[in-house]
């Protein structure tokens, strides 16, 4: 899950890239969850090695 799904990550994995590959491909729809995403902070925390793994699942 990522926050933010218009990010260049890479060019066929945004929001509407996405949608088009998933629904061509598989027959599948995209749907956009953002609470399932980690939040900025617990990312970043984890990112600078603040927290482990661990710490970062749980939360």
């Amino acid at each position: 899950m990522r926050p933010r799904n218009t990010s260049q990550l890479s060019g066929f994995a945004k929001r509407d890239d996405l949608a088009w590959f998933l629904g061509e491909l598989g027959g599948i729809d995209y749907v956009h969850l953002p609470g399932l995403a980690s939040t900025r902070d617990l990312l970043s925390d984890y990112r600078k090695q603040r927290i482990d793994w661990d710490t970062y699942a749980a939360g």
